[in-house]
């Protein structure tokens, strides 16, 4: 049973992991759409531009079924995917349409899963807003992932007959389920969703291991669930005990059987348990590096990184000790890629973290947050150090071109600075506000320099 806990929480972990990076990665190239577009409108629009826009990044993503661009009114301009229906499309009455419409903060919008217009098919649709030079709503871009798409993942992985895995949002509304559940009012699932999250809020509201009799099959499980980062819900395995004890039976009577060969070969069968430990004990390692690692540059994450600040604000609150922050962008990089390719992008941004890693002392922590965006934290600096700082990684980054193949690549990176203030109101977001208002006065500056706020 210990065995089947541990095996449901590694592949809950993997399973989590995954599911998130495909929703970063779907998210950098709504970015990038939604920031050429807010480009296009302040200076002149280029349809044939934005269409092909959307083109190459459509190409990133070949599994999601469509990349589309509305108005402020919902009604569709640019696309890609299933054709339209006569008379056009209209997304204003979706709900993240509403919330992109709504929010003041750029974020990503994730929709409850809904039918497609065009293909009927059940799809969770995730956009960005377009905002026009004077901050007004000007539309959305967005895509949508099939329910299909997850359900074709969690097959990928034999867990047993009767075990399960089942993606639920925080609306208590269930996204994808493996065995697929063929009903056709989802609304019956709602008891099984409901038993789920009453478990997780007696838990870890992050990851934890409960077993679970389902009110919809009536399969008893082990259930290990963990949240999914850049969405708004839980991933939950389940392993049938029927399934791992059918195993454990099989191998019980075995060890009857073969009761004294192992009595004399216990020094062979504790090597083979030590290796199966090891391995176990260095994939753990070998999640739990994933979970906090970009896996491009391999700086920390956005959610290491961001754990990382808050870790060091309640330390630098408890001890008065001063630290700093380093919002960084690189300049032009949509350049880079559009003219050598994006290996050289990739080559680019490895590059950019080596040189800066090589500028920064080992207790700093450098971390991706997206795209080309970085965050870097100085423990224990004041702003004079850290503006200090900045500028040798700037300096530096210039002085050393990307060793291109084709030719070397020279890089400017944008830095906003700001330093804790020592109050305890002076939360996370407060200073990541601070250092991303100093990185924006830096790129209207003219960019390849250090602002401070």
């Amino acid at each position: 049973q210990q065995k089947a806990q541990r095996e449901a929480s590694g592949l809950a972990q993997l399973m989590e992991r995954t599911v998130s990076d495909t929703i970063e990665q779907i998210d950098i190239v709504l970015q990038t759409c939604a920031e050429e577009i807010e480009q296009q409108l302040a200076a002149g629009v280029d349809h044939k531009a934005i269409n092909a826009l959307i083109q190459r990044q459509y190409k990133h993503l070949p599994e999601l079924n469509v990349l589309r661009v509305v108005d402020e009114t919902g009604q569709a301009l640019y696309g890609v995917g299933p054709s339209l229906e006569s008379g056009g499309l209209n997304i204003a009455d979706r709900d993240y349409f509403i919330l992109a419409r709504d929010s003041r903060w750029p974020t990503l919008s994730i929709s409850r899963p809904l039918s497609a217009r065009t293909t009927a098919e059940r799809s969770v649709f995730l956009a960005r807003r377009i905002n026009r030079p004077d901050g007004s709503f000007g539309g959305i871009v967005y895509t949508a992932i099939p329910v299909a798409r997850f359900q074709l993942f969690f097959r990928s992985l034999y867990l047993g007959p009767k075990s399960s895995v089942t993606l639920i949002d925080h609306e208590k509304n269930l996204v994808a389920r493996h065995p697929e559940t063929e009903v056709k009012d989802m609304s019956t699932l709602l008891p099984l969703a409901e038993r789920m999250f009453n478990a997780v809020q007696q838990h870890n509201p992050d990851d934890g291991v409960f077993s679970i009799r389902s009110p919809f099959d009536g399969v008893e499980r082990i259930i290990a669930y963990r949240k999914v980062s850049n969405f708004p819900g839980h991933l939950f395995v389940g392993l049938a005990t029927d399934d791992y004890f059918a195993t454990w039976r099989t191998e019980f009577t075995t060890m009857l059987v073969l009761l004294a060969l192992i009595l004399t070969t216990s020094g062979i069968t504790s090597r083979l348990l030590f290796i199966g430990w090891k391995r176990q004990h260095e994939l753990n390692q070998h999640l739990d590096r994933q979970s906090r690692t970009d896996a491009l540059t391999g700086c920390a994450n956005r959610r290491e990184n961001l754990e990382a600040l808050e870790k060091e604000r309640q330390r630098s609150l408890r001890y008065g000790k001063p630290f700093s922050v380093l919002a960084l962008d690189l300049d032009h990089f949509k350049s880079v890629n559009d003219r050598f390719g994006h290996p050289a992008g990739d080559e680019a941004l490895r590059h950019f973290v080596e040189v800066a890693g090589n500028s920064l002392r080992a207790l700093d922590t450098i971390g991706r947050l997206g795209g080309e965006e970085f965050l870097v934290l100085l423990p224990e600096t004041p702003m004079e150090s850290a503006v200090k700082t900045a500028e040798r990684i700037r300096l530096e980054l210039e002085a050393t071109p990307v060793p291109l193949t084709a030719a070397p690549l020279t890089l400017t990176v944008s830095i906003g600075v700001t330093a804790w203030t020592g109050d305890e109101a002076d939360t996370m977001e407060k200073l990541l506000f601070r250092a991303d208002s100093a990185l924006y006065k830096a790129k209207e500056a003219g960019r390849n320099q250090v602002q401070t706020e």
